[in-house]
């Protein structure tokens, strides 16, 4: 299972962070921009809100971009086909792959009953 580099740490701590107190989207019910807990990401489905998006490539890497610029992504390109990307109850983000190997998590843990992404 790939965990983050100590070096893509930081980033997304600060980017789960900034998510969580609404600094780089407003809160939102649209169905583009918030991954509930449960639910999936799949294969070439994204989250948008303005300009960021965060997409599920093909190649099982999920990338968040600001327009072309790519901001942050796992590093998990060819590690799998058909990738999914959840959002578990304890805030955990799991990318995994086809036949639902766990290529990739954040590794981070809250204890609140739900959870979710909103771009």
């Amino acid at each position: 299972m790939e965990t983050p580099s100590k070096a893509t740490l930081p980033l997304l701590i600060l980017l789960l962070l900034m998510i969580s107190l609404g600094l780089i989207a407003k809160p939102c019910d649209a169905a583009t921009n918030v991954l509930y807990s449960g639910q999936r990401l799949s294969t070439g489905q994204s989250l948008r809100e303005g300009n960021y998006i965060l997409l599920m490539q093909s190649n099982c890497n999920l990338v968040l971009y600001n327009g072309n610029y790519i901001l942050w992504s796992t590093g998990t390109q060819y590690m799998g086909t058909n990738c999914y990307l959840t959002v578990t109850y304890d805030a955990r983000l799991i990318i995994y792959d086809s036949s639902g190997r766990p290529v990739w998590t954040s590794n981070t843990y809250q204890s609140y009953k739900e959870n979710n992404i909103v771009i």
